[in-house]
């Protein structure tokens, strides 16, 4: 597996259940969509919380900069003094990717999000 990077994470409590709204880099949105149930780490607090990745927003957004799509992850556990509003670092678990892929994946990003920067 290889992890791929998201700069936070935002907490919402809904009910019963904890879900983390987490920003993907549009990059990283195909392989991150491809792989079945991907498992998010969620950083910054001890322990570490551990979640499933189960929807993704289909809008896309601009956030620090970057081109991202909002995904929601369902927690497994949550500690008492997490907080909701939290900005955490986190860590998604998807499959791996070969550097051709990467490369065509990075182009195919590139070429989507030309019209959000204003290119023709």
């Amino acid at each position: 597996m290889t992890p791929s990077f998201s700069p936070d994470t935002l907490l919402t409590l809904t009910g019963s259940r904890y879900l983390a709204l987490v920003p993907i880099r549009w990059t990283d949105y195909r392989r991150v969509a491809a792989t079945p149930s991907p498992r998010v780490t969620i950083m910054g607090i001890v322990p570490a919380l551990h979640g499933t990745l189960v929807s993704y927003n289909p809008e896309l957004r601009v956030l620090s900069g970057r081109t991202v799509v909002i995904a929601t992850v369902q927690l497994d556990d949550a500690p008492p003094d997490l907080m909701p509003g939290m900005l955490l670092p986190c860590r998604i678990r998807c499959s791996p990717v070969t550097a051709v892929s990467g490369v065509r994946a990075m182009l195919a990003s590139v070429a989507a999000t030309a019209p959000l920067r204003g290119v023709r």
